[in-house]
């Protein structure tokens, strides 16, 4: 019992540990990705507007 106890919860936690990386990490790095990459087309867009 204690084999398995121990076992269901490391696959519970690991299982939440995934879901919590692609519920919340992907999206923020996605954020981030995408605030690198708006100022630097921006910037683009001024130097070749001017």
């Amino acid at each position: 019992m204690s084999m398995l106890g121990t076992v269901a919860l490391s696959a519970v936690i690991s299982t939440s540990i995934t879901v919590i990386i692609n519920n919340v990490i992907v999206p923020a790095v996605e954020r981030v990705v995408e605030r690198i990459r708006t100022p630097r087309r921006a910037a683009q867009a001024e130097e070749g507007g001017s």
